[in-house]
């Protein structure tokens, strides 16, 4: 099950395939759904996405090494390795360091997916993956080093980052409404200076818009639908399940042995 288990083929660090989209959106914007689009049908794959990076504990590591890292040129380095071999990146963490990878590869596109507002995009956090960040499920999945890390990464990582990003205007964190008009307006800016294309777009707006920036053909297939609300939130009570699961086994041999204490000095 995707951000649980990562049944992928494993990209290569040896290929010379490099980024040529760039989905820029926060999660929540249908950044499951694109990759779908990306892999499946347009000839983009594979395409970086937080359910590649989750399942593995080495990944979380990497990436938060990645947002603590105050300095572009060392944090570019890290990012290349961990970039090679994808052709498209949507969701985070990657959309979080639009900055860099544009530095990284210039000639890729940048797709601005968006919601149809704010309170839309708000909504839909608080529901699927706010839960993702409470003190209820750090604990629950203390023992769990995939998710644990995967916590931190988007914890106190992203944290860092965004408060060097935005300063005084990330007091409230990253889940925050506000979140999603300093990151889109941080995108808007940045392709700005840069000189690069950007397209924004929407789920509702289809295949067109998507297919005519990027030079590909219209497939004949609706546009995919993947990680819609019911479906995160099973997700989110199976990582909760898991950790507390976890708690359970680590503690039964403790428990047990307290158990025939007790009967011994009855």
């Amino acid at each position: 099950m995707r951000f649980i288990s990562d049944d992928n083929a494993p990209v290569s660090p040896t290929s010379t395939a490099h980024l040529l989209v760039i989905a820029a959106g926060l999660p929540r914007c249908a950044t499951s759904s694109l990759q779908l689009a990306f892999e499946n049908h347009l000839g983009l794959g594979p395409t970086h996405h937080m359910a590649r990076v989750m399942p593995h504990t080495h990944l979380c590591k990497a990436w938060r090494a990645v947002y603590l890292e105050p300095s572009a040129p060392k944090r570019q380095a890290l990012l290349r390795s961990l970039m090679a071999g994808y052709t498209s990146s949507t969701d985070a963490p990657s959309c979080v360091v639009v900055d860099d990878l544009i530095d990284l590869y210039p000639d890729a596109k940048i797709v601005l997916n968006v919601r149809r507002s704010r309170e839309d995009w708000f909504r839909s956090m608080s529901r699927t993956l706010g839960p993702l960040a409470s003190r209820s499920m750090y604990w629950a999945n203390y023992l769990v080093p995939s998710m644990y890390w995967a916590q931190r990464l988007m914890g106190d990582g992203v944290g860092a980052l965004m408060r060097r990003r935005y300063g005084e205007k990330m007091e409230k964190g990253f889940f925050a409404a506000e979140s999603y008009d300093l990151h889109n307006e941080w995108v808007r800016e940045l392709v700005r200076e840069k000189g690069v294309p950007l397209l924004e777009w929407e789920a509702g707006m289809g295949w067109e818009p998507l297919c005519e920036f990027l030079g590909v053909e219209v497939p004949d297939a609706p546009f995919p639908r993947s990680n819609d609300e019911k479906t995160m939130k099973w997700i989110v009570r199976i990582v909760f399940l898991r950790g507390v699961l976890t708690w359970m086994l680590a503690l039964s041999p403790v428990v047990a042995a307290g158990y025939a204490v007790y009967l011994m000095r009855r």
